[in-house]
This record gives C-alpha cells, sequence and structure tokens, in this order.
C-alpha cells in the first residue's frame, strides 16, 4: 500500500489488532469492532474513524434458526404410529426434541459460516444475519460450540442410544455441509437420511420401538420431499446455471421432477405392504380404511411435488408442509382414518 499510494496516502479497514501496522502507514484508521486498537490509535494521535458493532440478540436467535424446529416434531412419529400416549414417553420425546434442535441450529451454524461466500451471492439468504454481517463470526463460533455442548450433554442423559443417533446427526450434517450438499444426487440422499434420522430419534429418546416399515415408508417420502426442495430453488434461479454451493441447474429440474415421481409411488408401495402385515393387522382391526388412506396420502404427496415444481414453497419442505392449511387438512384425515382404524376414537369416546 505504501508502495502503491505513498506514506499517509490511503485510508484503511480493518477489524483485528494484525491490522496495526498497516493503520499507522495510513492517513485515516478506520476500525471495525476492535475497541483496543482504537484506544491504542487515539493514544498515538492517530486519525482514527471507530465503527461499533452492536449485535442484536434477536440476530443471534435468527442464527439458530429457531423456525425450523417444527421439523423436529418428527421425533413424535414412532410414539403416535405405535399409539402410545403415557405421560412416559411423551416427556422423554419432548427431552429429545430439545436436545435434538439444539445439534440442528449448532449444524446451522456451521453451514451458514462454511456458506459466506454462496449466501452473499444468493437473492435472499445475503440477509441471513453472517452474510449481512449482523453476527460477528466469532460469536457464531462461540454459540456453536455451546448449542452442540448442551445437545451431547442432554443426549447422554436420555440414553446410549439417542447420544448415538445425535451423533450420527451431527456428523453426517457436517459433512452434507462441507461436501456432501455440492454432489448430484448424493445430497437427496442425505437429506432424506437427516429427515429419518429424526424418527429414528424419537424412537431412541422414548424408548418406542420404531417399525421398520415406517422406516422404509418416510425414506421414500422424505427423497420426494429433497426433490421437492431442490426443485424450488431451480424453479426461482433467475439464470441457467448451477446454483450456487449446489450441484443442479434448470436443465435438472424435469430429472428431479421423475425421482420425485418415483419417491411418491415408492412410498405408496410400502403403505399399501405395511397394511398387510401382522403388526399393522394387530394395530388397525378396520384394515380397509388404512387401504381408503392411501387416496389422502397420494394427494398430499402429489400436490408437494406440484408446488415444488412451479417454485410456490417459501420454505423447507417440512416446514412448510407443517405450516400450510390444506396439507395439514389432508394428513389429519389420514391421522383421523388410521386412528379410526385401530378404534382409538371408539376407545376414547364409546360407542
Amino acid at each position: 500500500m505504501v508502495d502503491a499510494f505513498g506514506e499517509g496516502g490511503f485510508d484503511y479497514a480493518g477489524n483485528e489488532p494484525a491490522d496495526m501496522p498497516i493503520w499507522k502507514a495510513a492517513d485515516r484508521a478506520i476500525v471495525v469492532g476492535d475497541k483496543a486498537s482504537v484506544a491504542h490509535l487515539r493514544d498515538l494521535d492517530h486519525d482514527v474513524q471507530e465503527i461499533t458493532i452492536e449485535q442484536n440478540p434477536r440476530d443471534l436467535l435468527r442464527a439458530m434458526r429457531p423456525h425450523q424446529y417444527v421439523k423436529n416434531v418428527l421425533l413424535f412419529l414412532p410414539m403416535l404410529a405405535a399409539h402410545d400416549f403415557s405421560f412416559g414417553s411423551i416427556w422423554l420425546t419432548l427431552l429429545g426434541l430439545v436436545a435434538f434442535s439444539a445439534a440442528a441450529s449448532c449444524i446451522y451454524i456451521v453451514n451458514d459460516l462454511l456458506d459466506l461466500e454462496a449466501d452473499r451471492l444468493h437473492e435472499t439468504k445475503c440477509n441471513r444475519p453472517f452474510a449481512s454481517g449482523a453476527v460477528s463470526i466469532k460469536s457464531g463460533m462461540l454459540l456453536c460450540i455451546a448449542l452442540g455442548a448442551f445437545a451431547v450433554g442432554l443426549a447422554s442423559i436420555l440414553s446410549t442410544e439417542f447420544l448415538a443417533v445425535i451423533a450420527i446427526y451431527m456428523t453426517l450434517s457436517l459433512a452434507y455441509s462441507l461436501k456432501l450438499k455440492r454432489m448430484r444426487w448424493v445430497d437427496i440422499a442425505v437429506l432424506a437420511t437427516l429427515y429419518a434420522l429424526r424418527v429414528i430419534a424419537g424412537a431412541a429418546a422414548s424408548g418406542v420401538e420404531a417399525s421398520i416399515y415406517m422406516l422404509i415408508f418416510i425414506f421414500p417420502v422424505f427423497i420426494t420431499l429433497g426433490c421437492v426442495k431442490r426443485m424450488t430453488e431451480l424453479a426461482k434461479a433467475n439464470t441457467d446455471a448451477r446454483l450456487p454451493g449446489r450441484g443442479y441447474a434448470k436443465a435438472d429440474r424435469p430429472d428431479l421432477l421423475n425421482v420425485a415421481a418415483l419417491g411418491v409411488v415408492g412410498a405408496l408401495v410400502v403403505f399399501w405392504r405395511y397394511t398387510l402385515s401382522p403388526q399393522a393387522v394387530a394395530l388397525y382391526p378396520t384394515q380397509w380404511l388404512l387401504w381408503l388412506a392411501l387416496v389422502p396420502i397420494y394427494i398430499w404427496l402429489y400436490r408437494m411435488v406440484k408446488i415444488g415444481w412451479l417454485g410456490k414453497m417459501n420454505y423447507d419442505p417440512i416446514v412448510f408442509a407443517l405450516r400450510d392449511k390444506m396439507g395439514v387438512g389432508i394428513m389429519l384425515i389420514v391421522i383421523s382414518m388410521m386412528y379410526y382404524a385401530a378404534g382409538i376414537f371408539q376407545m376414547l369416546f364409546g360407542g
């Protein structure tokens, strides 16, 4: 800088003590958020402009993405499928949800810190706390460590199995953030696995046994929703180039649609096969209602795929599904049919 502009021929902005030599050589030192350096330069009678950084606690909370916690209601699925509504199961699942939410926030922060450059180029992600500068990288790292430690600590109290699921989830999520999300098709399989791990975590936290059919059923459902997520991003893209930090371009939309359709068919076939299993026969005396439930399940999946194809989804597919009134209504119909088939309503209300 001195060779190019001469001693005191430039202003320089920095935010670390390591910038001190160049600040001293500059005409004006612009110091961002480093009060110790400001004081030192003023002691030297140097021209200093201080830019303070005041982090809003709301931005720290926003960096944790609490709106994504709604996805963790998947932890309750094993309990609901087993018709186990005991206080102990509900309480343990709630504790598991808290631990899983902390682990998820830890990974969200890691993901945002790794994706800074891509997020700054994105139309909407540039407004995220780290990409916009509302929260410092140092604060993000400290918050990440605290959340990770809390998640692991609470998980170890619940059970060894739940701790193992949390460890697998965090490891796979980190691998996804570092590499796997840039790999076509692999990223969708990983997304589906991360969703499925929430269901397994619910079983591990509550001690309720997860049906193998349920696990096989939800995987193609989550494959479909992973494709929906990518189709939505591509539908909103302004160019035909690959998405920043992703392996897909607009030309991949038809292939994503085909894979999503295969996921829908796979989910319906597995659910139908489940209705014929000894476990389903034991839990659901009125079996024909399970077959009839295939219709609203198909409608719900088809609707999700169509909305994703048209780019009308504003959230992660799971978050969208739990906020979408019509979709929630369809799923409530499915749940009602299954519980009626199980005779639960009759037990609760008589008749």
